[in-house]
């Protein structure tokens, strides 16, 4: 086994006896480097170009200790042992305290010990060093998961979490630490204590398959599905729990949302085939009224319905076909508040004769996206005119916001009109469906497609008489 070892002595003869020391031990071929000055020291121990530092105690004015301590403290990895004249029990207790591996006295130095002292400090390192792999991977799948992940201590108070815990229920997993997991559930006006002893009677080491309805910050529910062990701490014989709140809402979301898209590609597959079936005896037709119209005098007024019949038809198809088709976009960098700021402008027309008011709230700060341009102003502009459309109040207003969901920049067009109702909800994004007197019922299809293209995501939520939220996470 080969060390590259550094010792960290004001004195140089020291250097020398402890080299010669360091050179005698068979079993390792080492390779030793002298550092009087601290500085230097400090910077090829922060370098972690070596496998073991040897520092003395006393260098100069100066003290191993603090040149130790400051290392670790700045990524110093590597394994160091502390050198003294004299033992020193507190000195000793000091030095394992801020990690240092060993203790070493001069005086009591021989090649045994040494020979010990490498050998027992590589194999700790390696513990160590496996130990702090196995936390970080342990950490990496913790603060990851998609789901929140909960440690609580006997009584349900949480002690640790992930961040998953912040957008199911609305804080910061540094908010919720030493309160209980039930702090944040409808209890139906139970305390705590009566909660758990009525929803949970007599339970012993398991929670499992209970659905619970949690209170998000802003004030709405979101149903949880919670999964708890409980366990006992080998080292202190303390119980705590360990378990899983699953988002039952997200869930249920993604599921319909599921079904949504299946819906959504059975109708554009539909309209793919009718499209083709349609066009060709539309081909014929129009090919006949040519030949009619060249053919035969006095009946041009019903060949040139016969031709428009042919024209309007061919756009509903087209038209049909392109809400629907897979887009050519061109991408370039976009800022986002510019770009939602010319869609409000477009749109304020049309909300001035409806006496619709428009506000708008951005970011502080520029957010640049790749978006094309044209194609995403399109989609903006449709969801705006909409929300304009719905406006029912004396009152009436449209709020258009830029902001952060999980680092990503979400875009809401908010409103207070007549809303939607829950059976129409799911159907809102099909083509040729529309509440309205006057339209196509191909604007909100077009732009569930313009969004989809972009790799972003639309939500809606809305309610009868109070009004509807869009939602666009890119």
């Amino acid at each position: 086994m080969k060390y590259k070892i550094l010792i960290v002595d004001d004195d140089e003869d020291d250097f020398l006896i402890l080299s010669t020391y360091l050179k005698k031990i068979e079993e390792f071929r080492i390779e030793c480097h002298w550092e009087s000055d601290i500085e230097t020291a400090y910077h090829k121990m922060i370098s972690n170009q070596f496998d073991i530092y040897f520092v003395d105690y006393l260098l100069g004015v100066e003290n191993g200790i603090g040149l130790i301590r400051k290392a670790l403290n700045n990524n110093c990895i590597k394994p160091t042992i502390l050198l003294s004249g004299k033992g020193n029990k507190e000195l000793d207790r000091t030095a394992i305290e801020i990690g240092v591996y060993d203790f070493l006295i001069k005086g009591e130095i021989t090649v045994d010990n040494l020979e010990r002292c490498i050998r027992y400090t590589s194999e700790r390192y390696r513990t160590i060093q496996n130990l702090r792999i196995n936390e970080r991977r342990y950490h990496q799948i913790f603060d990851n998961a998609l789901s929140s992940i909960i440690i609580c201590d006997d009584t349900f108070k949480i002690l640790e979490c992930n961040d998953a815990i912040q957008p199911f229920i609305g804080y910061q997993k540094e908010e919720v630490t030493g309160f209980s997991i039930f702090h944040y559930v409808d209890r139906e006006g139970k305390t705590i204590e009566e909660y758990i002893e009525s929803n949970f009677p007599g339970v012993r080491g398991v929670v499992t398959n209970e659905k619970v309805r949690f209170i998000h910050r802003d004030g709405s529910v979101k149903l949880g599905h919670l999964e708890f062990n409980q366990y006992t701490d080998v080292f202190t014989s303390e119980k705590y729990w360990q378990g899983v709140i699953y988002d039952e809402t997200l869930r249920g979301r993604k599921e319909l949302e599921r079904l949504h898209n299946e819906k959504l590609n059975a109708v554009h597959r539909l309209i793919n085939t009718l499209a083709h079936e349609v066009r060709n005896p539309l081909t014929n037709i129009q090919l006949a009224s040519e030949s009619i119209s060249n053919a035969t005098e006095g009946n041009e007024v019903y060949v040139d319905i016969i031709k428009r019949g042919v024209r309007r038809i061919n756009d509903i198809i087209t038209n049909l076909m392109n809400s629907s088709k897979s887009l050519k976009l061109y991408f370039e960098k976009t800022e986002l508040n510019e770009l939602i700021d010319e869609a409000v402008q477009i749109a304020r027309d049309s909300s001035q004769l409806k006496n619709v008011r428009i506000e708008t709230r951005y970011l502080d700060d520029v957010c640049f996206v790749m978006l094309d341009v044209n194609k995403f102003k399109i989609a903006l502009i449709n969801l705006i005119s909409n929300a304009i459309e719905a406006a029912d109040k004396e009152e009436s207003y449209v709020l258009v916001s830029l902001n952060h969901k999980m680092s990503r920049p979400e875009i809401c067009i908010e409103d207070n009109g007549v809303g939607i109702s829950e059976e129409n909800l799911n159907k809102i994004f099909e083509p040729y469906f529309t509440t309205k007197n006057t339209g196509t019922g191909l604007g909100l299809a077009s732009t569930l497609n313009i969004i989809r293209s972009h790799n972003a995501k639309i939500e809606v939520a809305s309610k009868v008489n109070e009004g509807t939220t869009f939602k666009i996470v890119l």
